[in-house]
């Protein structure tokens, strides 16, 4: 993918990384400014809109090929192993949950239980958009991280770093370095599941 090495391969990486973080920092203090829940959702999608960018950018920077080669799935099997894995980890957190302790909670339809403290103007549009944020989210970290950084590392230094650095940038993406309170709360509870769980035990979806 790239004949760069040395420190030089990692410079993609971490520029994308910075960018997510200068997202939090602009993010955050117009999230608690904000009085409805549909601009909050808004302003999340706009976010990873941003990302996803500057990834597909790298992305074909690095491969010099059409976007629509990078992102051609291999074979359909790859597809339906991604689902069976996605339904066992799904089997596997609510096996955890349940032996914790945890309970099903059954609530209205369209719930936006989670963002109870944000008035909410219409709560349909509301659940429109936490979809399209859910789907789209997870989208943009795809391509940030598993197209994009995986593919980088792996090409110089092999499948298994690959993983482990682009799995270690997706966790770090997710902490909000400017709250050092949030720090402490995110290797406390999320940090095994982002890291172990949400990243690492996930197959790659791209061609090299």
């Amino acid at each position: 993918m790239t004949s760069q090495s040395g420190w030089r391969i990692f410079v993609g990486p971490l520029l994308l990384l910075v960018v997510s973080f200068l997202i939090y920092l602009l993010r955050y203090p117009l999230w608690f400014s904000l009085k409805f829940v549909e601009p909050i959702f808004v302003m999340l999608i706009f976010s990873y809109f941003a990302v996803l960018i500057l990834a597909l950018f790298l992305l074909k920077k690095d491969s010099k090929k059409s976007l629509s080669t990078v992102f051609k799935a291999s074979s359909r099997s790859m597809v339906l192993v991604g689902i069976i894995f996605a339904l066992l980890y799904l089997g596997l957190w609510y096996s955890i949950s349940f032996v914790i302790g945890s309970r099903f909670g059954f609530t209205s339809f369209p719930s936006l239980r989670g963002y109870e403290n944000y008035a909410v103007y219409s709560l349909p549009l509301g659940f429109m958009l936490y979809l399209v944020f859910v789907v789209f989210g997870s989208f943009a970290e795809e391509v940030a991280y598993r197209g994009y950084v995986q593919s980088r590392i792996s090409s110089r230094y092999g499948f298994l770093v690959g993983i482990f650095v682009s799995t270690l940038f997706f966790s770090l993406q997710h902490i909000h370095i400017f709250q050092l309170n949030w720090i402490e709360r995110f290797f406390q509870t999320q940090f095994v599941d982002v890291f172990f769980i949400r990243h690492l035990c996930r197959l790659p979806l791209f061609q090299d």
